[in-house]
C-alpha cells in the first residue's frame, strides 16, 4: 500500500464524508495484497486483491516487475519495468535505525 508524491492525503472537510472528500482522500491511495517472487535482480509482485477492480480483473496476467539494487546495506532501488501504471518509475527506501522515513521518490 502507499500513497504516490509528497503531498499529505486530504482530510475531510467536514464530521461527514462528502463524495468529493472520498475521492480527494482515496483517489490516489493505492492498495494491492499478493505475493512476490524474487529472481536474481528482478523482484515480481501479482496482486490477488486490489483497491482497483479494473486492475483485479487482470490477474493473474497483471504483473508488476521492478530491478532491485541494494546498495550500502541500507538502501533499496526498485526501477519498475513492464506495468501498465509505474513502468519508468523509480523508488529509493533508506532503512534508518529507529526513525521511521517516509518513501523518497527519485
Amino acid at each position: 500500500m502507499f500513497v504516490p508524491g509528497a503531498d499529505e492525503r486530504a482530510q475531510y472537510t467536514g464530521t461527514e464524508p462528502t463524495d468529493d472528500d472520498r475521492l480527494s482522500a482515496y483517489g490516489t491511495f493505492i492498495a494491492n495484497s499478493g505475493r512476490y517472487d524474487v529472481a536474481g535482480d528482478q523482484l515480481t509482485l501479482r496482486a490477488y486483491v486490489s483497491k482497483d477492480p479494473n486492475y483485479m480483473a487482470g490477474f493473474p496476467d497483471d504483473l508488476v516487475t521492478a530491478t532491485v539494487h541494494i546498495a550500502g546495506g541500507d538502501t533499496l532501488h526498485l526501477a519498475y519495468t513492464g506495468d501498465i501504471f509505474m513502468s519508468g518509475t523509480m523508488f529509493t527506501l533508506r532503512r534508518v535505525e529507529g526513525t521511521p522515513v517516509p518513501w523518497e521518490s527519485d
